[in-house]
């Protein structure tokens, strides 16, 4: 189940949070570049500021992806 999708406005990455993992792709190749597993999963769609990717978990956490591009 796909969660949520965000593209960092550089256009070098996509984040799809699916399930209890958070993907990281190359947006020109499709290629996986990252990946961020969790136990709970994630049910909000992550959000972009500037360079910093964040994303709370179904357990409350907040994650935060530093120099996303």
């Amino acid at each position: 189940v796909l969660v949520g999708l965000e593209q960092d406005l550089s256009g070098g990455l996509l984040a799809i949070a699916s399930g209890g993992d958070l993907f990281l792709l190359d947006s020109g190749s499709g290629k996986l570049v990252g990946r961020l597993s969790t136990l709970s999963g994630f049910s909000a769609t992550p959000a972009v500021d500037g360079h910093t990717l964040y994303l709370i978990s179904n357990e409350g956490f907040l994650y935060r992806v530093q120099h996303f591009r």
